[in-house]
């Protein structure tokens, strides 16, 4: 008979659904290769596609005609030994690079990127690109392709000393024959220039994949599994209700502003804060010397008027723009920005945190936004492009304490977008 423990043996498995083999890999590429620290960015370029005409199965895409492809494709440098699919990234976090009809060997000609930010690090990074047949009833898959960059190949200084690999064939994972081709390259940025992102994977991501939850449902007695389905509606319910109503209502009510499709880049110039030498409470940050601020800043695209914090942007995905002591004033000139590419917004949100930095506990000195909304048209290009006036934001806690930006934004080319996201996980507004 099965008992309790049971189901929490089959959640167990289902959350370690990556394998045994992945995480072997992962600990053999520990020893293997370096480990290569951000901020640096890595570039895929897809020159072609060569589907010989079949899908994965070995079968003819088409009886009569030629294959129907739609190829994505993503630089995975969190879980780049893991299954394609939720067990490594959600196939909605993929970038479209090609969809058109009747082609067995496509000609694609498109660049991705994804950065990798202080304080994160990588010894190899899986370089995916999938490829689908479209069908009027069934789409089928054409195959996965995979290559990787590894650490002992080490980043360029700069963009402009950086040099593309040599032309690289990325077998399919089931069909051989069929290849991708591609070639990347590496180097470093500055932190300023650096833009976070995730693989956009949720606690429940890989559940249902090979090894997951669906092997053992099936053997768990019908009670158990319906208080476990239970369970799970509830858990989705408090995490998708976590934004709160007012929140939700802002959002409606913003539809009102015009939405602007991109691919659009937003630059964020944080000049200087004004802390007052106060804490959010209002009581001095060191009563014989001034404030020990970090301050960090996002330029939220997803949910700008959610809550600071999990609802809205881990502060993890944050980035550092001052870290210094004994200053209430501090002087920070430093810029920022974020890529729009395949979406619309019709609202941005500017965010800045400063911390007082403390022997024992660091102590927050306030949250700060101010907005973007869709009734400021976007600039035709960068070189076209205008600063906004110097705006103050004030702070939530303490409207006197603020902090003093410029912004603008502006359309580029789709092949210059870099996708990221608020790296928000199933759970990251939940307790918040």
């Amino acid at each position: 008979m099965w008992t309790a423990a049971s189901v929490f043996l089959g959640v167990f498995v289902a959350l370690a659904s990556a394998g045994l083999v992945d995480r072997a890999q992962d600990a053999v590429d520990a020893a293997r290769y370096p480990l290569v620290k951000g901020p640096l960015r890595i570039e895929l370029y897809i020159s072609r596609l060569d589907t010989n005409g079949k899908s994965h199965t070995g079968l003819s895409c088409d009886i009569t005609d030629k294959c129907d492809p739609t190829v994505i494709a993503f630089i995975d440098t969190e879980r780049p030994n893991h299954d394609f699919g939720g067990d490594s990234v959600p196939y909605s976090s993929y970038i479209t690079i090609f969809d058109g009809r009747e082609v067995d060997v496509p000609q694609i000609d498109k660049t991705i990127s994804r950065d990798v930010c202080t304080g994160k690090s990588v010894r190899k990074v899986a370089l995916r690109v999938r490829a689908i047949d479209k069908d009027t009833f069934n789409d089928d898959k054409i195959d996965n392709y995979k290559c990787f960059i590894t650490g002992d190949h080490t980043p360029a200084e700069n963009e402009r000393a950086a040099e593309w690999s040599e032309e690289i064939a990325c077998s399919g994972e089931d069909r051989k024959q069929s290849k991708v081709y591609l070639k990347y390259r590496w180097y470093y940025i500055p932190d300023t220039q650096c833009r976070p992102s995730s693989n956009g994977r949720t606690i429940f991501s890989g559940m249902f994949s090979n090894n997951g939850l669906a092997c053992i449902l099936p053997e768990i007695r019908y009670t158990m599994a319906t208080t476990f389905v239970q369970f799970l509606l509830l858990a989705l319910l408090a995490a998708f209700t976590s934004g709160g109503l007012i929140d939700r209502a802002q959002d409606l009510v913003d539809t009102r502003y015009p939405l602007r499709q991109g691919p659009i880049r937003i630059e964020m110039h944080v000049i200087r804060l004004d802390t007052r030498g106060k804490s959010h409470t209002g009581l001095w940050c060191d009563i014989t010397d001034k404030c020990d601020p970090t301050v960090i800043a996002f330029i939220d695209t997803e949910r700008p008027n959610h809550d600071f914090g999990g609802d809205s942007v881990p502060y993890s995905n944050y980035i550092t723009l001052f870290d210094g002591n004994n200053v209430d004033v501090p002087e920070i000139g430093k810029t920022i920005s974020r890529d729009i590419c395949g979406k619309g917004v019709r609202k941005v949100s500017l965010r800045i945190r400063a911390i007082d930095k403390d022997t024992f506990n660091d102590d927050k000195i306030d949250n700060y936004k101010c907005h973007i909304t869709g009734e400021s048209t976007p600039a035709e290009n960068e070189q076209s492009s205008d600063w906004s006036p110097e705006v103050a934001c004030k702070g939530e806690d303490r409207p006197t304490s603020k902090v003093f930006i410029k912004w603008r934004w502006y359309y580029i080319p789709e092949t210059e977008c870099r996708p990221s996201s608020n790296g928000r996980t199933f759970f990251s507004g939940m307790f918040s």
